[in-house]
């Protein structure tokens, strides 16, 4: 019988710790949008950049004589 009730007493420890285990912790809770901004801005200059690049580009091109 002894047995029997170091059985149970595993297994509530195991349950306890189960229920601790099943608690995570509170990440992220952050507001983020200061970094979302900064992302946006950087993509956004990327973007006006490469067509500036590009632009120009075509437009040596076009410029060249043919002779």
């Amino acid at each position: 019988m002894s047995t029997i009730s170091a059985a149970t007493g595993d297994q509530t420890a195991v349950a306890a710790a189960n229920a601790n285990a099943q608690q995570l912790p509170s990440t992220g809770d952050q507001d983020s949008t200061k970094l979302v901004m900064l992302g946006l801005g950087v993509t956004i200059m990327d973007a006006v950049l490469a067509y500036g690049m590009i632009r120009r580009k075509r437009e040596h091109e076009d410029s060249r004589s043919l002779y």
